[in-house]
């Protein structure tokens, strides 16, 4: 992914403004400000530009969630270093830290200046708020690597009628049916988003899957 994001983010950052000008299109950004923002993008560290400086217009902010990913996949290594015989540990302070970043954006607030919708903002673009999709998704890898171990476990859980349930819930959830305001304002709905999905993904791959994935009428 990193050609095409230094690729993109370079020719708007960059490239962009100089043809606007070139062109007679008004395009804010002085040279100070072009370089500043390549600078963020080329650290992928655009996240902490929206979270923590002064806001410009050309600041590619759509590349926010690709710098979360890269920083994830930069601390990734050493963490499994650091935990490789406590995995289990590990996935689950990944969750833990992401439900306590949601926790301060509510509690926070109570006891110092800064507003709701300010922690909000910060938060949302941190890491941290994200390590609970990147977690579960790890969990639900590491059950079905070792779905021998849990082989009691995916009969119960992954009866059809439970398939079906759980495909209902992710649908309702997927197109806001089943949506709780309050959840949904401190982005607690992840920890649902990514159970569904994590079971879903299971779901489809199980022997007696609802989803039938591998119709015949796909094969050739």
């Amino acid at each position: 992914i990193w050609p095409l994001y230094l690729a993109y983010g370079i020719a708007l950052t960059v490239l962009a403004p100089m043809v606007f000008k070139w062109i007679g299109i008004p395009a804010e950004g002085d040279l100070r400000t072009i370089m500043v923002n390549l600078g963020f993008l080329l650290m992928f560290a655009v996240n902490f530009q929206l979270a923590f400086f002064p806001y410009n217009k050309g600041i590619l902010e759509i590349t926010w969630s690709v710098c979360i990913e890269e920083q994830f996949y930069l601390l990734w290594p050493l963490l499994i270093m650091l935990f490789r015989k406590h995995l289990k540990e590990l996935f689950i302070g990944m969750l833990l830290i992401g439900f306590t970043t949601k926790m301060l954006c509510i509690f926070l607030p109570m006891i110092s200046n800064i507003s709701t919708q300010r922690m909000l903002d910060i938060s949302y673009v941190m890491l941290f708020d994200k390590l609970e999709l990147f977690g579960t998704g790890m969990i639900t890898a590491y059950i079905y690597f070792h779905r021998d171990k849990y082989r009691n476990f995916l009969r119960k859980a992954f009866t059809r009628p439970i398939q079906a349930i759980v495909l209902v819930i992710t649908l309702g959830v997927v197109f806001s049916v089943i949506k709780v305001p309050f959840l949904s304002k401190y982005y607690l709905d992840n920890f649902i988003h990514v159970a569904c999905f994590g079971y879903m993904m299971i779901a489809a791959v199980s022997e007696n899957s609802i989803l039938n994935l591998e119709h015949a009428i796909f094969k050739t």
